[in-house]
C-alpha cells in the first residue's frame, strides 16, 4: 500500500493545524512517523487510468475530516484503530465513492481507482509555479524535508509539470484554505496527432477586407459520444498562413489571435502550444487586410505537440497597386499614349490599363495586358490634345487589384518646335541646305514645305505660292532642296509630327542666285538731273536701271554724300538717307531728292534690297554727282 498521512499539529500561535503528506519509508507503522507536506511541495500523488492502488492514510489529529478525491473513485476497505481494532466499513461507504470520513486515531485503508474522462477533445498538461503566489526561487512556505529519504531537503519554488492536474482536499472550507490539500497528478500519455489535418480554400479572394473561408477535416473526426479519450486527440488547431511573392512561400505566422498552453518543462522554462481554432473544428476565417497571394497550413495540436502541417493551399489575393502611371517618353502621338509604372504586385498575371475623359466618372479599357511585371503599355483611340486620367490595376484570375489612389491626370501632350534653323546655297548646284536642331522627343517624323515668292515690281510686295513638301523621318535634323530657280526668294518652313498631331512650324527665307555670295545685282547707269526751277531749287532728280536680280528685289535705298564724286568717294564720307531713302518696287527706278541747299553739289549712290530678308542687299551701284541750282 501506498503511505498517506493526515497530520495534525499547533502553528506558532497555538492554533489547531492540519495537513496531508506521507510515511517516511522504514518507519514502524504503529509507532507512526508522518511527514505533513504543504500544497506546495512538489507532488508526491501520481495516478494513472483504470490502475487500482492501495492507500493507507493515518490520521493523528482530534477532528473529524471528508476527504474528497477529484477525477478518482474509492473503496473503504477497513479502518484500523490505533487500539487496534478492525473495522468494516459502514453500510454507507459500501462501493465506489468520491468523499471518505477520514476517522481521528485511526488509519484508513482504501482502494483508489482513477478514470480518465471521456471526452472528445485533448487536455493541455497543468504546467505551472509550485506556488503561484510567490516568485520562482522562493522557499517561504515549502516543507524542507525529501518525502522519499527523510533528508533536509531546499525546496525553491520552481515550474513543475502535473500532467492532467487535481486535488485531494478537506470538504471543510476551513481546512481546505488552511492548507489541508494535496496534488493528485493523473498520468495520461498524450501521443502527436499522426494525421495532418487536410485544407480546402477557395482560390481567390475578391478585394481587401474580403474573408476567406478555410475548412480542414478533424482527424480524429467525433461524430458522437465517445467510449475512450483519444491520446492522440486534439485540444485545438493552429493555423498559419505566409506571404507568396514571385510564387514563394514565405515565413508562415499565426492566423488571428492565438491562445497559448503550457506543454512541459525544459531547463525550468515552460515550453509552450499555440492553437488559434477549438478542438474539432472544422474550419475558421481570415480577413485579408494585405496585398498579395496567401499560403495557408493547419496544424492538430495537443499537449505532446503538433501533427505534421496540412497540405498548403495557396489564395490568389489582391496584387498590389502600382505606382501613379507617367509619360513614356518614345510612345505618344496624336492619338496615342504610352505609360509606363513601377511593378508593385508580386503576384499579378498582367495589367488592366484604364483611362478616362471626364476625371474618373466613366472609364475605358484601354490596354489589357496578360504578361506578369509589366511595366509599360500604350493607349491609342485618344483625342488629340485632351485631357485624360489614366489608372494601372494589376490583376490575378479575376481578382483587380486597387488603382483608385494611384492614378495620374496626363493630357496628350504637343510636339515642340524646332530650333536653330539655318539655310546655306550653293550656287553652282543651286540647292539650298537646311539645318536645325531637332527639339522634339516623340515626333514620328518632320515635314519641310518649299514656296517660291513672288515679288510685285511696283509695290515690293512679295506673295508667297502653294507649298512643296518632303517627309523626313524622326530625328531628321538636315536636308537639302532639289536645284532652284535663280534669282528668286524661297521661304522654307520645318516642323515635327507624329500621326496626325503636327508641331509649330519655324520658317527661314533665302534667295537663290546665280552667284555664291548670295546678293542681287547693283542698279546701273544711274543719273542726276536737276529739277525745274522755282521748286527744283532746293531738289535733285536720282534715276538708275533696274537691277537684273529682279526676282528677289523688292525695291532700293538711296543715299547722299554732299560732295563731289571725288571727295564722296575717299574714306570717311558722310552718308546719310535721301529723302525718301526706300523706293518699293522693283520697276521704281525714280527718287526725287529733296530739302537740298541750293547751288550745292551732291553724290549718289543706290544698292537694291530685299524686304523679307534685311541681310539680302546688293552692292552699291557707281556713285554720280549733281548740283542744285
Amino acid at each position: 500500500a501506498k503511505e498517506k498521512t493526515i497530520f495534525e499539529d499547533f502553528d506558532f500561535l497555538g492554533r489547531i493545524t492540519a495537513n496531508l503528506g506521507t510515511w517516511l519509508p522504514g518507519n514502524n507503522a504503529a509507532a507512526g512517523s508522518p511527514l505533513p507536506q504543504a500544497y506546495i511541495n512538489p507532488n508526491t500523488d501520481t495516478v494513472a487510468d483504470g490502475q487500482v492502488e492501495i492507500w493507507r492514510v493515518p490520521h493523528n489529529g482530534v477532528d473529524m475530516h471528508p476527504i474528497h478525491f477529484h477525477l478518482v473513485n474509492l473503496q473503504v476497505l477497513a479502518r484500523i484503530g490505533w487500539d487496534g481494532v478492525v473495522r468494516q466499513p459502514e453500510p454507507t461507504e459500501v462501493g465506489w465513492k468520491e468523499t471518505i470520513q477520514m476517522v481521528p486515531m485511526t488509519d484508513i485503508l482504501v482502494a483508489v481507482k482513477a478514470k480518465t474522462p471521456k471526452i472528445p477533445f485533448g487536455v493541455p498538461n497543468s504546467v505551472r509555479p509550485l506556488d503561484p503566489s510567490q516568485p520562482l526561487g522562493s522557499s517561504l512556505f515549502f516543507t524542507q524535508v525529501d518525502p522519499i529519504t527523510g533528508q533536509p531537503a531546499n525546496f525553491t519554488n520552481q515550474i513543475a509539470e502535473f500532467n492532467w492536474e487535481y486535488v485531494w482536499h478537506c470538504h471543510i472550507l476551513g481546512h481546505e484554505e488552511n492548507d489541508l490539500m494535496r496534488p493528485l497528478t493523473l498520468n495520461f500519455a498524450a501521443t502527436v496527432p499522426a494525421n495532418a489535418p487536410v485544407l480546402s480554400a477557395p482560390a481567390t479572394v475578391g478585394s481587401l477586407g474580403a474573408s476567406v473561408n478555410l475548412t480542414w477535416t478533424d482527424p480524429p473526426p467525433v461524430t458522437g459520444p465517445v467510449a475512450t479519450t483519444d491520446p492522440a486527440s486534439e485540444i485545438g488547431f493552429r493555423l498559419e498562413k505566409a506571404p507568396v511573392v514571385n510564387g514563394v512561400v514565405g515565413a508562415y505566422g499565426a492566423v488571428g489571435t492565438i491562445t497559448e498552453y503550457k506543454k512541459g518543462v525544459v531547463n525550468g522554462v515552460a515550453t509552450k502550444l499555440a492553437v488559434n481554432a477549438l478542438a474539432n473544428a472544422t474550419g475558421s476565417n481570415d480577413t485579408i487586410v494585405a496585398t498579395g497571394d496567401w499560403s495557408y497550413r493547419v496544424y492538430s495540436v495537443n499537449a505532446a505537440g503538433d501533427s505534421s502541417p496540412s497540405n498548403p493551399v495557396t489564395v490568389i489575393g489582391v496584387p498590389a497597386a502600382p505606382t501613379a502611371p507617367a509619360i513614356a517618353g518614345n510612345a505618344v502621338g496624336a492619338d496615342t499614349i504610352g505609360l509606363t509604372w513601377i511593378d508593385a504586385a508580386t503576384n499579378e498575371t498582367g495589367y488592366l490599363v484604364e483611362y478616362s475623359a471626364d476625371m474618373g466618372v466613366n472609364w475605358s479599357i484601354g490596354a489589357t495586358l496578360t504578361t506578369p511585371n509589366a511595366t509599360s503599355a500604350v493607349v491609342t483611340g485618344l483625342t488629340p490634345n485632351t485631357l485624360y486620367q489614366f489608372r494601372i490595376s494589376a490583376v490575378n484570375s479575376g481578382v483587380t487589384g486597387s488603382a483608385g489612389t494611384n492614378s495620374a491626370v496626363i493630357s496628350a501632350p504637343t510636339l515642340p518646335a524646332v530650333t536653330g534653323l539655318t539655310t546655306s546655297y550653293a550656287a553652282v548646284t543651286r540647292k539650298a541646305t537646311l539645318n536645325w536642331a531637332d527639339a522634339a522627343t516623340l515626333e514620328t517624323g518632320y515635314v519641310v514645305q518649299r514656296q517660291i515668292g513672288a515679288v510685285n515690281a511696283t509695290t515690293g510686295a512679295v506673295t508667297w505660292g502653294v507649298a512643296t513638301n518632303a517627309a523626313l523621318p524622326a530625328n531628321t535634323t538636315t536636308w537639302t532642296s532639289p536645284a532652284l530657280t535663280a534669282n528668286t526668294l524661297y521661304k522654307f518652313s520645318v516642323y515635327p509630327i507624329n500621326g496626325t498631331l503636327t508641331g509649330p512650324v519655324s520658317s527661314v527665307i533665302m534667295a537663290s542666285t546665280a552667284t555664291a555670295n548670295l546678293i542681287p545685282s547693283a542698279p546701273t547707269q544711274m543719273q542726276v538731273t536737276q529739277v525745274a526751277l522755282p521748286a527744283g531749287a532746293r531738289q535733285l532728280k536720282v534715276q538708275w536701271q533696274q537691277s537684273i536680280s529682279a526676282g528677289i528685289t523688292t525695291g532700293y535705298q538711296v543715299q547722299r554724300c554732299q560732295g563731289t564724286v571725288v571727295a564722296c568717294g575717299a574714306a570717311g564720307a558722310i552718308w546719310v538717307a535721301a529723302v525718301p531713302d526706300i523706293v518699293n518696287g522693283s520697276n521704281n527706278t525714280l527718287l526725287t531728292d529733296t530739302g537740298l541747299t541750293t547751288k550745292t553739289p551732291y553724290t549718289y549712290r543706290v544698292r537694291a534690297i530685299n524686304s523679307q530678308i534685311p541681310t539680302l542687299v546688293s552692292n552699291w551701284g557707281p556713285l554720280k554727282a549733281g548740283t542744285t541750282r
